[in-house]
């Protein structure tokens, strides 16, 4: 008989993003930072929210934080509040890119 844990798929938010790149380099980020997957995305939307809303995001009532998002999903123009999340997520894997290149060559 098989090991039941290796029946189950182990895909955790990756049906929640349309660029698979977008999600391995959250996940990178999240394995070398030795913090949760759903940290790293709270994290990085609660500063996203922050910058863009001049206002802070609750992240301990489900109703307010969907409320929010949605809201800041449309004034951000993203298409619903999945894609706010991932165009979040991606600009801040975009800057922290950045941070890696050289500052000078050569």
């Amino acid at each position: 008989m098989e090991n039941k844990n290796e029946l189950k798929p182990k895909i955790g938010f990756l049906p929640f993003f349309t660029d698979v790149n977008v999600y391995l380099g959250l996940r990178m980020i999240a394995t070398n930072r030795k913090l949760k997957m759903q940290t790293v995305i709270i994290e990085i939307v609660r500063n996203h929210y922050l910058e863009s809303m001049k206002s802070e995001l609750n992240v301990n009532q489900p109703v307010e934080f969907m409320k929010q998002l949605a809201s800041a999903s449309a004034k951000q123009r993203t298409a619903n509040v999945a894609d706010y999340i991932e165009f979040a997520c991606g600009r801040f894997l975009e800057q922290e890119m950045d941070k890696l290149k050289p500052k000078h060559r050569g």
